[in-house]
């Protein structure tokens, strides 16, 4: 156990399991999904010559987060 109170932006298995264990903060998931399609979408914008399109909110599925 450390001292350390860590927070992230992993939600995956092992970062929950040090939440249940008390020694990580928080979590966050980002839907991979919408990440990679964002990610693409910004790609295909350089690409292409254009500015890529400005997010300030993220979609939890319940909110829009701001970002």
């Amino acid at each position: 156990m450390t001292d350390a109170w860590f927070t992230g932006q992993d939600a995956d298995t092992g970062w929950v399991q040090r939440l249940i264990e008390g020694v990580h903060g928080m979590t966050v998931f980002k839907d991979p999904r919408t990440l990679g399609n964002a990610t693409a979408a910004a790609i295909l914008a350089y690409l292409t010559g254009k500015t890529p399109v400005a997010t300030t909110t993220f979609d939890n599925g319940l909110i829009d987060v701001p970002g």
